[in-house]
């Protein structure tokens, strides 16, 4: 049976939250037992010039729709009444963005201090997500792939 081609979207999945190290680990191990060449850390910190080290982005459990709603008033100056229109709009604690593309709301926790957003990982969080994506996209049934595609790009074309 053929597969049919997959579509690539940029940031065009939904994001979900996951274990970092779990993920990490496991397509490590992959990649050294089989020999495979893949995207390091280091190719991310050259090709896109964002931290690979400091704070891990995580969030210990699930936002629900208020608290997305009140993070929206808060954080961005919304009222009310805009903040739950589009969280119901999304079916979800998530905004869209001009693209389409559903944006998770607990991510601007992140950028309440913004002193902190050099601190974090961004290139950790970026090539395990790319990672994360891969790997679904090897899956038979899936027609998509989302994630970074200009990362990946770079990286093809620097080798």
């Amino acid at each position: 049976m053929d597969r049919a081609p997959l579509k690539l979207v940029n940031h065009g999945a939904k994001l979900q939250l996951w274990e970092l190290d779990a993920e990490m680990s496991r397509i490590s191990e992959t990649v050294h037992r089989s020999g495979l060449m893949t995207i390091t850390l280091d190719d991310v910190a050259s090709i896109l010039h964002i931290p690979t080290t400091g704070s891990m982005i995580s969030f210990s459990q699930p936002l629900q729709v208020d608290d997305a709603n009140a993070l929206l008033v808060e954080l961005l100056g919304t009222t009310d009444i805009e903040a739950s229109r589009e969280t119901e709009q999304c079916r979800s604690p998530s905004v869209r963005l001009l693209c389409a593309t559903n944006v998770v709301v607990v991510y601007l926790e992140l950028f309440r201090d913004l002193s902190m957003v050099g601190s974090y990982a961004w290139g950790a969080a970026c090539l395990a997500y790319l990672y994360r994506q891969l790997t679904t996209a090897t899956r038979f049934e899936v027609r998509q792939l989302g994630g970074y595609m200009t990362l990946l790009q770079a990286w093809i074309y620097d080798l």
